[in-house]
């Protein structure tokens, strides 16, 4: 708390002493003598902080060398009001924060007039030097001037701010601004040593035709840094996308964290995601937070992308990183739903370039379709179960209850019956059906465990449901497998086990069959499973109204599942001509696929 205060003292007395230079020199301004020269260099001046050159991992310009020859060419007034004013009128161009854009230009303005007294002040005892030597003597002690200075007030800022500086940066800034300052006493003493072999009078000639290639360059150089630079938000762009759509429909939260980490490198993040009436904090770099990580009364303005200070946030409860001073809020909608928001904050005195906003608000667009598709993932796994319940609900209901209420019917029986002397003959047949009931309560038990295919593999699952059914209930079970099963979905599989022990299920308790039929068939186009069976067959006809009326798992949830998967069920049937049921699966696996399992 204590450097930040510093840190805003010392905005304010550079940017004020800069925008007083600025001030004092605008009402002392000389008559322009040469309007055309200073309409050249100005032009130059423009281009060059309009398209800065790209040394290392940053952008710098090349302004100090024509800004010294406009010093030469005119007054100090003149060239310090144009330096400012030029340095504003870009700024603002840029979409800079007006607090950095007065504190830039007065640092520079600061540092351009240092310069200037530092070295008449040298020049001024060194009269015995020959005039040539003086002036690239001027021109060396005027950039080492200009480029010190700047570098030591951007230092102490630095190092007053609560913003980690470490030497490393120190050093890569400090190489970048050598190479800057080290060209441009190059090229100043290059225009200087051709103006010193008689080209005096042309100096305006000279002037135009040594700063159009420098103009050039930086035109070059800049637009082949924008151009890098959206190749690489692209690519990232690209990168980022493709791993978030390779997520669904899970959504790996550390996986995320480390994609956005990595595409959004020292920005502050946080996602907030809507769930009923509020919005909870969902993942974050912990650089963003909110006190209670519940938000209730949002701003109509959080509905839409917005640019906000970091004392705006503050103010809403929000707690930010201390360096954190400019964030974007970009909302997360998906088909109209307002479904969440997504704070990117950054640090010190970086700003949202327009490309950083695109891509921010792409990442958000994205986000929007994992989040929903994780909603619709969760809602549907709750209805599956929901659904299981219900039919585990219906089972209970249809088998066990009923039989255990012919119990009790028949032990009231037993009861009245004692006196009689015959109730033991209903005993013994209530012992048989509760052994009967139990037999339904630990397959409803059995039916509860999760599918036995996903361990085991389909095959093996059926047959090892065939040898459980024919260990409790002795059937003449006969078993034909033909084809090479290629595995499929989990989901395919799931359904296929679910139609297949349903039928087994149904053939058990109401066709009181002697033999059953299976044969699995698996082609290149399809997998058809038949079972069949010799027992008391039904009306299809009546079944399918009495499933209306009760909804039950029976036939239509059958049907039901197999067009979940795109498959076709057909069950023929009549009175006591028994019951053929049969599913036709579309082959969804590979048929060269070397783990298919031949099943000979």
């Amino acid at each position: 708390m204590i450097r930040q205060t510093f840190g805003n003292i010392y905005f304010i007395i550079v940017s004020l002493t800069g925008f007083g230079l600025f001030l004092s020199s605008l009402f002392s301004i000389s008559p322009i003598h040469n309007v055309l020269v200073y309409g050249i260099l100005l032009f130059f001046m423009i281009i060059l902080e309009l398209f800065p050159a790209r040394i290392g991992n940053t952008s710098s310009s090349f302004t100090f060398s024509l800004l010294f020859t406009m010093n030469q060419y005119f007054s100090l007034s003149l060239t310090t009001a144009t330096f400012f004013a030029t340095l504003t009128m870009m700024y603002v161009f840029q979409k800079r924060r007006w607090k950095m854009i007065i504190f830039n230009a007065a640092q520079l303005t600061i540092c351009f007039i240092a310069a200037h007294y530092c070295t008449e002040f040298v020049l001024g005892h060194l009269e015995l030097i020959s005039s040539e030597f003086k002036e690239i003597l001027k021109i060396v002690a005027f950039t080492s001037v200009f480029y010190i200075c700047n570098n030591l007030l951007f230092d102490l800022l630095c190092l007053i701010y609560p913003k980690s500086y470490t030497k490393e940066a120190w050093l890569q800034k400090s190489v970048r601004e050598l190479i800057v300052c080290v060209i441009e006493m190059l090229y100043l003493i290059l225009i200087q040593g051709i103006g010193a072999f008689g080209y005096d009078e042309k100096k305006d000639v000279i002037s135009l035709f040594f700063f159009m290639p420098l103009a050039i360059l930086s035109i070059i150089s800049s637009s082949y840094s924008k151009i890098w630079g959206e190749k690489w938000r692209l690519l990232s762009l690209v990168s980022i996308s493709t791993e978030l759509n390779q997520m669904f429909p899970s959504s790996d939260k550390k996986r995320i964290r480390r994609l956005l980490k990595q595409f959004l490198k020292s920005s502050g993040y946080a996602l907030y995601i809507k769930e009923e009436l509020y919005y909870t904090y969902w993942i974050g770099d912990g650089q963003v937070k909110y006190k209670e990580e519940i938000l209730r009364n949002l701003p109509d303005s959080f509905q839409e992308q917005r640019l906000l200070v970091s004392q705006e946030l503050r103010k809403l409860g929000f707690t930010m990183a201390g360096e954190m001073k400019q964030c974007l809020v970009s909302p997360i909608i998906f088909e109209g739903e307002h479904i969440g928001f997504m704070i990117v904050a950054k640090g010190g005195i970086d700003t949202f370039s327009d490309g950083e906003i695109r891509s921010i608000t792409a990442i958000a667009n994205q986000m929007a379709s994992l989040l929903k598709t994780q909603s619709l993932k969760i809602e549907q796994e709750k209805n599956l179960i929901l659904e299981e319940r219900n039919r585990i609900a219906r089972e209970i209901h249809d088998g066990m209850a009923q039989s255990l209420a012919g119990l009790v019917f028949e032990l009231e029986l037993s009861v009245r019956q004692r006196e009689q002397g015959n109730h033991v003959d209903v005993i013994h047949h209530t012992i048989d059906h509760l052994r009967m009931a139990l037999r339904e309560l630990r397959q409803s038990i059995y039916e509860l465990r999760p599918n036995p295919n996903a361990n085991i593999g389909l095959i093996d699952a059926i047959k090892q449901k065939l040898a459980q059914v024919d260990k409790q209930y002795p059937h003449n079970i006969s078993v034909k497998v033909k084809g090479r099963l290629e595995r499929q979905p989990f989901h395919v599989e799931k359904v296929i086990y679910n139609i297949f022990q349903e039928s087994i299920q149904n053939i058990i308790k109401h066709a009181n069959a002697g033999k059953i039929d299976v044969q699995l068939l698996f082609k290149e186009e399809a997998i058809v499973i038949k079972i069949k069976d010799d027992g008391r067959g039904f009306s299809l006809f009546e079944a399918l109204i009495k499933g209306q009326k009760e909804p039950h798992i029976g036939l239509i949830s059958m049907q039901e599942q197999a067009e979940s998967i795109q498959s076709e069920l057909e069950i023929d049937s009549s009175p006591n001509k028994g019951t053929l049921i049969m599913l036709k699966v579309p082959n969804k696996g590979s048929v060269n696929d070397d783990k298919g399992v031949d099943c000979g």
